[in-house]
């Protein structure tokens, strides 16, 4: 008989100087000796593991086992092999007897972590690695996968503290590092988020995932063409990493870029086929309208492909992460899209079965108590210094606090004044995670009575957040003026200057046509900018025709009634925001060079400017231009807080009906136009007669006091909404 002693050492030295099937031979011959020999045949499953033979890995540990059934460090080797080949319910069952077998081992409290987090058993795999910490307060990959498990069950603080404890320990910790800008970025802190996803690239700059990181974060904040930077670096280190494909296709698209969008969609489904990404792609339209022929091309390819997917057994996961916002830019194109968003609606909830949901206490019929005061929550991502704010600041803080209970339901970000007193207004305020589900559950606790979504389709979560049952009424309003298409949302909330003829039509909610608008705007304060017409790099003689509008809003029929401005008015210049992409301004003016030929170039684009300054160019303007399809909200009322005048032609739907409903209130009819025609000469009037567009501003003036601070909208809402949930 050989000597096994003898034989184990050189299958070891075999091992060592990479004679791997050597070492395997001579592991083998061992065995075949001495079947029993546990240590022979836990190398042996050690070599086959390392070399990726995971299923042969498994046949010995189970032998292995067979002779020392009473062995932890095998059945947590074992267990460990399994959850590699993706079978983690089967690896628990091996932790567990590890445990079992040696109580005090970490490793296999760790493992078991690990496994249970790979099911999605979140709070078990917390339960396991504190567990793991008592024998190994020191390891950090320990603390890493806590704090990993903790932002999935999104206790972001604890989170963090998880994260930081790992550096403490071990400072060039790069993957710690990545996920700590993981949860900053999640809890909102952008600023900490980049600053960690950079220092783990100066550990490790191959890192594809933490250049990925860095440029959606970048992104996340606006620094598009960085991000791009990254999502290439990543690529460049990772050619097939799907995900960064798809950051750089939604770069792209951010741009206005959306051709090389899809083509980075393209390639990311080449190299992972994800339903998420087919629908993304599907859903993906110019952010700077082109020609109305490229407009209709644009919508043909939306409508093929949805007919394409309706066919087609699709699963998402999250839709929130992976698809976004649907269709954000469909609002722009100047159609009624009540048909397409209830079909992407459906899609979508087929797609992703984790959308059905109801909160428990919409499920039964529990019949609320007399006298109690109805509860309201207000959700939007959008609850800070920018129009959704502004809009519903006043909403909030105005609803009569004896009839109703006031939750605001917000995202992480940091504070800002307007944030701080939306936060103040309500009764309480509650920061939700990133995540749906646990999102969800925490609105679900608060058992609502109404649930008020001010702006679904601007922002991805509330989205998905609206295709739940989250309490008995759930409303939706016009921070993004588009019918929801979900039957979960019960009431859209207009008014009836808002309404045309037939309305009802563009919505699959009931329209609730209030008398008012269902706000309480106020006025803004006049701006402390004393900028001249020459600091915007405008000529006092000019007449300024001002269009102070998100670039996406301005459809192609615009540019016709510009043109005409311009050829009737010599002076005239028409004044434009550039983007919050520099890109945007560029494509516009490709498009005005086509549609307007010569007269574009008496079009000049302003830098985006801070609030005061913006106020300051809408008081120095001679007229604003409010675009035909697509018209002006928040900017209308900034507009007529400084008496001026806005050419405004109502159309068919109540995204081109604002500028025109608050003229109703003021009893000013003297810029609503008829059509487009009379809309250029009622421009060009303001712009080149003086006397009368004094006149008209001081109507304004004299008159604006109707729109701001006045609670008649708000006494209509709260009559309105305790009607359907008392039924008084």
């Amino acid at each position: 008989m050989d000597d096994l002693s003898q034989l184990f050492r050189l299958a070891a030295e075999q091992q060592q100087a990479g004679n791997w099937q050597q070492a395997e031979a001579t592991l083998r011959r061992i065995l075949a000796q001495a079947p029993h020999e546990s240590a022979t045949r836990h190398r042996l499953a050690w070599m086959l593991h390392e070399r990726g033979q995971l299923d042969a890995a498994i046949d010995e540990l189970k032998l292995a086992i067979q002779f020392h059934p009473t062995s932890g460090v095998l059945h947590s080797h074992l267990g460990s092999i399994l959850r590699q080949a993706g079978r983690p319910g089967e690896a628990l069952a091996c932790f567990r007897t590890a445990i079992e077998l040696e109580p005090d081992n970490s490793i296999a409290h760790f493992n078991l972590g690990n496994a249970y987090q790979q099911l999605g058993q979140f709070s078990d795999a917390v339960e396991s690695y504190r567990a793991a910490l008592v024998g190994a307060p020191a390891d950090p990959d320990i603390h890493l996968n806590l704090g990993l498990a903790q932002k999935e069950l999104a206790q972001l603080d604890d989170a963090r503290r998880s994260l930081e404890q790992a550096l403490q320990i071990k400072p060039d910790f790069a993957d710690a590092w990545v996920n700590l800008g993981v949860v900053s970025k999640a809890q909102g802190d952008l600023e900490h988020a980049e600053a960690c996803y950079r220092r783990a690239l100066a550990i490790n700059d191959r890192s594809a995932l933490a250049c990925n990181n860095l440029g959606s974060l970048l992104q996340a904040r606006y620094r598009v063409s960085e991000a791009i930077e990254w999502f290439e670096k990543a690529l460049s280190i990772q050619p097939k990493y799907a995900t960064a494909y798809s950051n750089l296709g939604d770069a792209r698209q951010a741009q206005g870029n959306t051709a090389e969008a899809l083509a980075c969609f393209s390639a990311a489904l080449a190299i992972e086929n994800s339903d998420s990404l087919r629908i993304k792609s599907c859903l993906t339209l110019p952010v700077i309208l082109g020609t109305t022929s490229q407009i209709d091309a644009s919508r043909a390819r939306l409508y093929d492909e949805l007919a394409h997917l309706d066919g087609e057994p699709l699963r998402v996961k999250d839709p929130v992460t992976s698809v976004g916002v649907p269709a954000f830019y469909l609002a722009y194109q100047g159609h009624n899209e009540r048909d397409t968003q209830t079909r992407i609606g459906q899609l979508l909830h087929r797609a992703a079965p984790v959308l059905a949901y109801t909160a428990p206490h919409c499920a039964g019929s529990a019949a609320r108590k007399s006298g109690e005061r109805i509860k309201i929550g207000f959700l939007s991502q959008n609850f800070y210094a920018h129009t959704i704010g502004k809009l519903n600041l006043g909403l909030i803080q105005s609803l009569d606090r004896q009839q109703f209970d006031v939750v605001v339901f917000r995202f992480p970000r940091s504070e800002d004044p307007m944030s701080l007193a939306i936060a103040a207004g309500a009764d309480r305020t509650i920061t939700l995670p990133p995540q749906l589900s646990v999102a969800r559950e925490q609105i679900a606790e608060e058992r609502l009575d109404v649930l008020f979504y001010t702006d679904v389709g601007m922002d991805s979560l509330p989205c998905y957040l609206a295709h739940a049952r989250l309490a008995p009424v759930q409303c939706v309003t016009w921070g993004h003026p588009l019918t929801t298409g979900l039957p979960t949302i019960d009431y859209f909330i207009s008014s009836q200057y808002l309404e045309p003829a037939g309305g009802e039509a563009h919505y699959t909610e009931k329209l609730v046509k209030l008398a008012h608008l269902a706000n309480y705007y106020y006025r803004p304060e006049p701006s402390a900018s004393r900028k001249s017409r020459g600091d915007f790099g405008l000529a006092e003689a000019d007449h300024l025709y001002v269009c102070p509008q998100s670039l996406f809003k301005l459809h192609p029929d615009d540019d016709d009634v510009f043109r005409q401005i311009v050829e009737l008015d010599p002076l005239a210049r028409i004044v434009l925001i550039e983007g919050q992409q520099p890109t945007w301004a560029g494509l516009l003016r490709e498009r005005l060079s086509q549609t307007m030929g010569k007269a574009s170039e008496r079009v000049y684009f302003v830098p985006r400017q801070p609030q005061p300054e913006f106020q300051r160019l809408l008081e120095l303007a001679d007229v604003v231009l409010d675009p035909l399809h697509f018209g002006g909200g928040n900017t209308s009322y900034e507009a007529f807080s400084v008496g001026t005048p806005i050419v405004t032609l109502p159309g068919g739907f109540l995204r081109s009906r604002i500028t025109y409903a608050l003229y109703q209130w003021m009893g000013i009819v003297d810029c609503i136009a008829a059509d487009a025609d009379d809309y250029v000469a009622r421009a060009v009037r303001l712009g080149t007669d003086p006397r009368w567009r004094d006149k008209v501003r001081a109507r304004i003036l004299a008159e604006h006091h109707k729109l701001y601070a006045n609670a008649a909208g708000v006494r209509e809402l709260e009559a309105f909404l305790s009607q359907v949930v008392t039924g008084k």
